[in-house]
């Protein structure tokens, strides 16, 4: 697999069952880096006698994925998770606009919050992305 269709890594292999077979290998695609758009993939044939080939490389287009922001769990009780590539900054605010906290240098696009002190009630999760555009989403603390 790879991101760029130059560099490749293996990240699964599967035994040969002999010729005019089927085969099948499903790529868990979740732990990838945000903002990833694009995949391609090619298989490497190892032969009997050890010589090795590629098949063409093929191409995966995923759409539009983790452009935004993502808050789970959400209701939370304990903990929040935020995920949001290119944000700079993440901002808690209140229902009454007050600023609850704050995350600034953001160099993880992954944080984890303590909600155990916060009131229970409605949060306003607002990111402010590298580019200058702020993403929001809403966050119920019980």
């Amino acid at each position: 697999r790879s991101v760029d269709g130059k560099t490749f890594k293996t990240f699964g292999k599967i035994m040969a069952k002999g010729s005019n077979s089927n085969y099948e290998f499903i790529d868990d695609i979740r732990n990838l880096e945000l903002g990833i758009r694009s995949l391609y993939y090619r298989l490497q044939i190892i032969d009997k006698d050890g010589s090795i080939s590629y098949s063409a490389i093929r191409n995966l287009e995923l759409g539009i994925r983790n452009v935004g922001i993502s808050v789970y769990p959400n209701p939370a009780k304990d903990v929040v998770n935020i995920d949001c590539a290119g944000a700079k900054e993440i901002v808690i605010v209140n229902q009454f606009g007050q600023i609850i906290k704050q995350l600034n240098n953001i160099t993880n696009e992954h944080q984890t919050l303590n909600t155990k002190q916060l009131p229970k009630g409605l949060y306003i999760v607002k990111a402010i992305m590298n580019t200058g555009e702020i993403k929001t989403e809403k966050l119920i603390v019980e």
